[in-house]
């Protein structure tokens, strides 16, 4: 009897990144694409209409909140296992928790995405060196009231796509102090960039944000 091949779908806002796992994908014998989004919306699109195993799934850039997304699809698709294919190491934990199966760093060698699929698709975990090594060294994620408050004030001018310049002008300090609190916070929240911060800031579980800003749900 002939095994059935993984059907995998892939979500992610970059054309060259889905091409390259594509490409990736194809080699194996077991893995079948069938499917591309480039959004969270055009994603829960394709699942409604597209059978699959496998979700993997960027949450950077994809028009929406990863977290919500993730909660959504293992209530509305449970049979559809879920791996993190992104840059972004910060999140993880959040990640995992709201029902993700596996967490790769996209750095990282790629036999690390099919040991995921493969391991996803049998209902167990996998987690990529570099998500191990960060999750083992963090106790708890880093929650947006332990920035200091004016680490919290320049990542939202950073959220707005300010320069370092324009930052340090509208909060009235030396750019230098204004590259130290960015250099800190991607210390802290465990990323690598100022990029993967911002993205790590607006991919925050909306329930949390809010009330850390002192925002009440109504």
């Amino acid at each position: 009897m002939t095994r059935s091949r993984i059907r995998v779908l892939i979500a992610d806002d970059h054309p060259i990144t889905a091409d390259g796992l594509r490409l990736h994908l194809e080699t194996s014998l077991m893995i079948e694409l069938v499917g591309v989004a480039t959004s969270f919306a055009q994603l829960r699109t394709l699942v409604e209409t597209t059978p699959a195993d496998v979700l993997l799934l960027d949450v950077t850039g994809m028009q929406g909140s990863a977290i919500a997304t993730i909660h959504a699809l293992r209530r509305d698709h449970p049979s559809i296992a879920l791996v993190i294919f992104s840059s972004i190491v910060g999140v993880a934990r959040d990640l995992l928790a709201a029902g993700a199966h596996g967490y790769v760093v996209k750095e990282e060698h790629a036999r690390h995405l099919l040991h995921a699929i493969h391991a996803a698709h049998h209902g167990q975990r996998y987690l990529s060196p570099i998500v191990e090594e960060y999750l083992s060294g963090t106790n708890q994620p880093v929650a947006l009231h332990q920035l200091a408050p004016k680490e919290q004030s320049v990542l939202e001018l950073l959220d707005k796509e300010l320069s370092t310049t324009e930052i340090a002008t509208q909060l009235v300090i030396d750019a230098r102090t204004v590259q130290n609190y960015i250099t800190s916070m991607i210390r802290k929240v465990g990323v690598k960039s100022r990029y993967q911060l911002t993205m790590w800031y607006r991919n925050l579980p909306k329930e949390v944000d809010s009330a850390e800003k002192g925002i009440i749900p109504m």
